[in-house]
């Protein structure tokens, strides 16, 4: 049994001199009445977890109401996992249950997501593309393959397949081409790959053999690096021309970099730590020391905003939280900064980003629009993964993620209705 005691609402008709939150109130036994609950809170839940198959990341809202002579729990689950709906894995689901009896008087299952198909996402076009990559077994053999979904079309087509592990693959700006880093044993390749003609090209020279960081500058022209002797090689290859050459090298163990024009902003991690080491180059026209680079800062996530400014996330290890930062190259200080739990970010135009904040006793996240221009910040959905790409055009997600409760552990893709994913103010 549980004791529920309901809020009581007083009309005090006198005047008071003392201050409200100080007044104190008994309630006295004797003016109400116990109801005895065949089912508490915690033994409703772990019924519907089971009776209906689905699978939380969070604290649902529960609420014990009355209508009539009838007690019940009235619970709402938002953008949980339904285990028997693989076509539609995220639902939002509103139900009530008879608290004397457990009797089911109303359940509503409202479907969120569509999936998409297996697989690891990789990169996207927004509204246009989304790349992914799959992994199979073949007469003993274990092959990785490349794949593109056309988001109009809703159909997918193989690119590439290989022998090695795709570690990472992006488009090109303008979509005709992915890149592709591929590994076996100890040693990584490039290649590019046309879309139409789906051929791959190996393009890294012979006397780089560990490319393990890329970016697109523009649609002809790839920034990689390559780690060769203790140094992280920063080269460009022109796709017109056929041709790499360095451009920049550093004694740094590049982990992460951004391109802005002709610079180069990149993290070297710190050991056991978050935050990292960041650095920009410029060739010494602005910011940079000559041909060496200099240290602007600590924290990870890193991204150029514009020519004058850098985003990043920075790690606050005594709160245990990350903040999201602008900072002002010129003025070297930082220009603004969002504090909450931020998990990711993404940039949609100059002045629009999506923010991503961990939420508090929850695994999910809440989804942000942040408009850099007027600096407010407005929460827009609930969500079970920091890693998306948004659909500005339809207001939806994409998610790769292993299911909780599947056993095999295999990732699916889906997208998500983020309209549907629970708008809320500020609450975790």
């Amino acid at each position: 049994t549980q004791l529920a005691v309901p809020k009581v609402v007083l009309e005090l008709r006198d005047t008071i001199d003392e201050k409200i939150e100080n007044l104190k109130f008994n309630i006295i036994n004797q003016n109400y009445d116990l109801i005895p609950l065949k089912f508490n809170k915690d033994q409703i839940l772990d019924k519907i977890y089971t009776d209906f198959k689905i699978e939380p990341n969070s604290i649902p809202e529960v609420t014990l109401g009355k209508l009539r002579n009838q007690i019940y729990w009235n619970i709402i689950f938002t953008n949980i996992f339904d285990k028997e709906n693989r076509e539609s894995p995220l639902i939002n689901f509103n139900i009530k249950v008879d608290a004397l009896t457990g009797t089911v008087l109303s359940s509503t299952k409202e479907p969120i997501s569509t999936y998409i198909d297996n697989g690891i996402l990789l990169d996207y076009i927004p509204n246009s593309y989304l790349l992914y990559k799959q992994s199979h077994a073949e007469n003993n053999m274990d092959y990785e393959a490349l794949w593109i979904y056309d988001l109009e079309k809703e159909e997918q087509n193989k690119l590439y397949s290989s022998k090695a592990k795709i570690q990472s693959a992006q488009f090109s700006p303008d979509g005709k081409w992915a890149s592709i880093i591929e590994k076996v044993e100890d040693k990584t390749d490039l290649y590019l790959i046309s879309i139409q003609e789906k051929i791959a090209y190996k393009i890294n020279p012979d006397s780089y053999l560990h490319p393990k960081l890329m970016k697109w500058k523009d649609n002809k022209t790839l920034i990689f690096i390559n780690m060769k002797n203790g140094y992280s090689n920063f080269l460009t290859y022109d796709l017109d021309k056929n041709e790499a050459k360095q451009i920049f090298k550093t004694d740094k163990n590049v982990d992460s970099f951004d391109i802005y024009g002709d610079m180069i902003l990149f993290t070297e991690p710190r050991q056991d730590l978050t935050n990292k080491n960041i650095y920009i180059y410029d060739g010494g026209n602005k910011y940079s020391d000559g041909n060496k680079s200099i240290k602007i800062g600590e924290g990870f996530k890193i991204s150029f905003l514009n020519d004058e400014k850098i985003i990043y996330l920075k790690n606050l290890e005594v709160e245990n939280k990350n903040i999201f930062y602008i900072f002002d190259l010129n003025e070297n200080k930082f220009e603004y900064k969002i504090d909450k739990n931020i998990a990711n970010y993404m940039k949609l135009s100059k002045d629009e980003f999506i923010i991503i904040e961990q939420n508090t006793h929850n695994k999910d996240y809440t989804l942000y629009k942040f408009n850099n221009l007027e600096k407010t910040i407005t929460p827009y959905a609930k969500i079970n993964n920091d890693k998306l790409f948004y659909d500005s055009a339809k207001e939806k997600g994409y998610i790769s993620t292993h299911l909780p409760y599947d056993r095999d552990e295999m990732s699916i893709i889906y997208a998500v209705d983020l309209s549907k994913s629970d708008v809320v103010n500020n609450k975790n």
